[in-house]
């Protein structure tokens, strides 16, 4: 039966737990939930569902505390096939209302390609995600008709279970996982992204958060981080196994199922188990795989790749593979030739060391076609591919038994009780370059490259329009070193795909061209040049440009995009980008800039704008705050990594301390963790202690920010608004006019205008949406401030105007003439709102044009009849940024008054002190009183939320709260009353502080 929509609230210490039941039959939406976010982009349809109706990507939250011993249970549906542009998510855990922006909590998520649709539970961290569980693909018979009940529960430990009712059938379950990286929540919503054709193709019914003892049992799948490629560029094959165990793969395909993307035995598997695909590749190729073993490996427990096999027989065929096993708590690498039925060694490496008593790496082999193996292996999420060194003395490994193969392979063997802990992550197979051999010789005699000894130097993205340059893309490369640098075997890649260095040599500050191998002739006469095939096409909007040695080191990294040319007509094309020091390595698109030689650039030559001395100071820039409990940092220089990730580097005042981790994000940013909610309304200081840049500059820094409140419905009203401008056609007139709307901070909150939108309703739904400020703004108790396209044009026309006010906003939503609304928004919530008609102007006014309609009373309801008027023709018509001309004046009213409205605090005996006399006719009043400067400044807090006598008075000395004496000037004392049957007022009193 539909009408029943609960709501239990139960108060434990310092947390509110609360069970929701909604199934939208109510005709209170928004309300009944108190729903934020886009509210306007749903409505309740005859069916009682809500359903989605308007925007690309829109969201809704309601709160909810229950983030543990919880069970959420929704019907969906979706009419359309998902897909990554059409998806849905529906966040259970999230301890931010706006979701899409950075929060901390979890998510289920429907939309992907391919033909089978999967749920997926993902963790959230910030902007980072992490897939913790997949259901198992689901067929259905009509894709674009997706009507599922979905039930997910989460035990008092954080394990989690996730059921599903595909068409509505009975609920079973997906799968189970553990995480408890978020233990505690604040909101649960619901974010739609989709293309307009299926704008209106969301619908929910039947949604309930319940608490529950239920304990999960049964195996747990460990959310652990899938491995996963640097790149899959030029592969011939790659398996991930997103899409499942696909038909490709032979063998003892019931032996495996796919758990959560990641290759696993089954709990009935017999060891060991073989899985075989079909590869032609074998000389001059790379296999790269990524592999767990949550274990000990030893002589009856280890993996094998199989590189190359003439049969699908594991133990009866020709060709190699890669052995890992081990013994004593270490793991070794074998690459073995197999013949027939027996087999040989041509590799083994020395003993390595487990961590955690298991094994986890990403392997990667590379045959060169002179028949030189070689191992790299990033172990335990290093994030680097090092050389795998063979045992004894022996450098390079070489066997030419072999010269073509049918199939490649993976094989785990076991003992019964390990079956659980092997996984596999992904299997790659790609060349390893255009050339013969493309592993140097060198391998193992000559050590990694230091990082900035070769420096990308000089791009050419766009050669389009170079006025004396071939009209061709290059990259030129300079050695920062006084040593000849080998290039044998260095890749240098860019989005697209890699190219292999196959010789070379870059002399001490030398420069070196790379260009496509047919370019090559053309740019020999420019200096040193090396072609490359496949060319790694370079991106006019920007891409990330690597340049690795032949062990696979980052020597430099290049991430450009087209603001670096700082000069928007070379950025159309035709010249290069030069980097203008080759000394700073900190500095990213500061230190570059468009060339500026007469030809569009200077390949194989110092560059144009080169100047070695240019440097900016290591700063910490901004501070930002996210989510109400995270710092974002960003420094003017790329950061060490390994110094900046530690959290007892940095304070926050008012008690807050270190944060909880500290997350770095790219090179310049740090996002600082803090496990409780900053207090608004305050302002902090964040030291952040011996920090050092990527070249090992350290220093001290300390940033000053202020925390804006959060603005409540009718905190910031709509004072004034002018939607019929003045025109040319009027007399004395030079130019048409514009709209503008006057806001005025009714509260004693300082908040950010960065978080408000100016809106308007447009055939009864709220659209138009427009951002007041695109950075951060505070708006003070009692001020005003003027929201306009043309400020200058409102200044003309009304020249009384504080100019101080004005707000130049790119555009306003569109105000007809005759009638309409304005909208005041944030964080999803209305704060205020006006209905205008023209019909509201004073009867005696001919011409309305020019003039605007002002706000009465403060305290009365924005659409209360008569509270708004048009303004004084005696003032211009229009009184933007301050006091309005229709303006009533309650002196007295409240029964707050000021026995002298001038005080002298001198010590001369007479008006020394403020007194704020009280009287009120019924006992239980609660108050707050603050003073404020004439520019809206709060400097003292006499009392907050303190009870008051029915009678008495309340006295200020004229000293700031840190005991300051303040200068003389006007100053505002605003007191807000309260009582607890719902009675609120807010009453000021000016006066002035005089000194002789």
């Amino acid at each position: 039966m539909k009408n029943s929509l609960f709501l239990w609230c139960c108060i434990f210490p310092a947390l509110v737990l609360a069970q929701v039941h909604e199934d939208f039959s109510s005709d209170q939406y928004p309300g009944n939930l108190q729903w934020r976010g886009h509210t306007f982009a749903f409505g309740i349809n005859a069916d009682a569902q809500l359903q989605s109706q308007t925007i690309n990507s829109t969201y809704i939250s309601t709160e909810n505390k229950l983030a543990t011993g919880v069970r959420w249970e929704i019907g969906i549906r979706m009419g359309f096939n998902p897909s990554p542009a059409n998806q849905l998510r529906i966040y259970l855990i999230a301890d931010n209302d706006t979701l899409t922006a950075p929060l901390n909590g979890y998510f289920i998520q429907i939309g992907e390609n391919g033909p089978a649709d999967r749920y997926h539970l993902y963790l959230q961290e910030g902007e980072n995600t992490r897939l913790l569980l997949s259901s198992p693909p689901i067929e259905r018979s009509d894709p674009a008709n997706i009507n599922d009940r979905i039930k997910v529960i989460r035990d008092a430990a954080g394990d989690w279970e996730l059921q599903l009712g595909v068409d509505q059938g009975q609920l079973i379950t997906a799968g189970t996982v553990r995480d408890t990286a978020v233990m505690h929540t604040s909101f649960f919503g619901f974010h739609c992204r989709f293309t307009d054709t299926n704008a209106d193709q969301f619908y929910f019914d039947d949604f309930s958060i319940d608490t529950t003892a239920i304990d999960i049992t049964g195996p747990l799948q460990p959310a652990e981080n899938k491995l996963r490629p640097d790149q899959t560029d030029s592969a011939v094959f790659y398996d991930d196994f997103s899409a499942g165990l696909l038909s490709h793969w032979y063998g003892d395909t019931a032996t495996f199922r796919v758990v959560s993307e990641r290759l696993k035995l089954t709990e009935e598997a017999a060891s060991p188990g073989f899985l075989a695909v079909s590869s032609g590749r074998l000389n001059n190729t790379v296999w790269e795989t990524g592999i767990q073993v949550d274990g000990p490996l030893s002589a009856g427990n280890y993996v094998r790749l199989y590189l190359a096999m003439s049969d699908t027989l594991p133990d009866h065929h020709d060709g190699y593979h890669v052995q890992v096993d081990g013994a004593k708590g270490k793991h070794v690498y074998h690459i073995w030739q197999q013949r027939g039925d027996s087999r040989s060694r041509i590799f083994q490496s020395d003993s390595i060391p487990n961590r955690g008593d298991r094994f986890r790496a990403r392997i990667r082999i590379i045959y060169g076609q002179s028949g030189r193996w070689q191992i790299l292996a990033d172990e335990y999420d290093s994030g680097i591919f090092a050389p795998i060194t063979p045992k004894g003395t022996k450098v390079i490994s070489t066997d030419l038994t072999f010269i073509d193969t049918a199939y490649a392979g993976y094989l785990a063997h076991f003992s019964k009780t390990r079956r659980a802990d092997y996984v596999l992550d992904y299997l790659l197979i790609k060349p390893a370059g255009p050339v013969s051999d493309t592993i140097p010789d060198t391998t193992g005699s000559v050590p990694p490259t230091k990082p900035h000894a070769v420096i990308i130097n000089e791009l050419m993205a766009n050669p389009k329009g170079a006025a004396g340059l071939p009209p061709l893309e290059y990259v030129e490369l300079y050695n920062t070193t006084d040593e000849t640098i080998v290039l044998d075997g260095w890749t240098f890649t860019s989005k697209t795909r890699s190219g292999v260095i196959p010789k070379g040599k870059i002399t001490p500050h030398g420069y070196l061209l790379l260009c496509s191998v047919s370019d090559t002739a053309v740019f020999d006469p420019y200096g040193h040049t090396i072609g490359l095939t496949p060319w790694p096409s370079l991106v006019n909007t920007g891409t990330t440009l690597t340049l690795k040695d032949a062990y696979g080191t980052i020597v430099n990294q290049v991430i450009y995009d087209p603001s670096w040319y700082h000069d928007s007509k070379k950025g159309r094309g035709g010249w290069s980008l030069e980097r203008i020091s080759p000394l700073e390595r900190c500095l990213a698109g500061d230190n570059w800039t468009a060339s500026a030689d007469e030809r569009g650039g200077t390949p194989g030559t110092r560059n144009a704008v080169h100047d070695p001395a240019f440097n900016i100071d290591f700063k910490l820039l901004d501070v930002e705050v996210r989510n109400g409990r995270q710092l974002l940092l960003a420094y003017t220089q790329a950061l060490d990594t390994t110094v900046a990730v530690s959290p007892d580097r940095y304070w926050l005042t008012h008690g807050i301390g270190s944060p909880k981790r500290v997350q770095v994000i790219g090179s310049r940013h740090v996002l600082l963790h803090y496990d409780r909610a900053f207090p608004a309304g305050r302002e902090y200081t964040l030291t952040a202690a011996d920090v050092a840049n990527c070249a090992g500059l350290s220093a001290d820094f300390s940033y000053v920010f202020f925390l804006p409140d959060t603005a409540a419905t009718n905190d910031i009203l709509i004072n004034e608004m002018l939607f019929n401008p003045k025109s040319k056609a009027m007399e004395g007139v030079e130019m048409d006019g514009v709209d503008f709307v006057e806001i005025y901070n009714h509260s004693s909150k300082t908040v950010d205008l960065q978080q408000f939108y100016l809106a308007h309703v447009n055939k009864g739904k709220v659209t138009g949406h427009r951002q007041i400020s695109e950075s951060q703004l505070l708006f003070h108790p009692m001020e005003y401030k003027v929201l306009t396209s043309q400020p200058h044009t409102v200044q003309a026309h009304y020249p009384d105007a504080d100019r101080r006010a004005f707000i130049q906003m790119a555009s306003l939503p569109r105000f007809n003439n005759d009638s309409g609304t304005a909208l005041l928004v944030s964080h999803g919530q209305t704060i205020d709102s006006l209905a205008y008609r023209a019909s509201m102007h004073a009867p005696f006014i001919d011409n309305p044009k020019g003039i605007s309609l002002e706000r009465k009373q403060f305290d009365v309801a924005t659409n209360a009849p008569g509270n708004f008027h048009s303004a004084a023709t005696s003032v211009g018509g229009a009184t933007p940024g301050y006091r309005n001309s229709q303006g009533m004046q309650m002196e007295g009213a409240s029964g707050v008054y000021l026995t002298s409205k001038t005080f002298s605090p001198d010590g001369d005996g007479f008006e020394d002190i403020l007194e704020i006399n009280y009287h009120f006719p019924e006992p239980g009043i609660m108050a707050s009183i603050s003073i404020y400067d004439d520019k809206g400044r709060l400097v003292r807090r006499l009392q907050r939320n303190q009870s008051l006598a029915t009678r008495g008075t309340v006295t200020w000395d004229g000293r700031s709260d840190t005991h300051r004496p303040l200068s003389m000037g006007i100053y505002i004392a605003l007191i807000e009353v309260y009582n607890s049957e719902g009675m609120r007022k807010t009453i000021r009193r000016s006066f002035v502080l005089a000194k002789k």
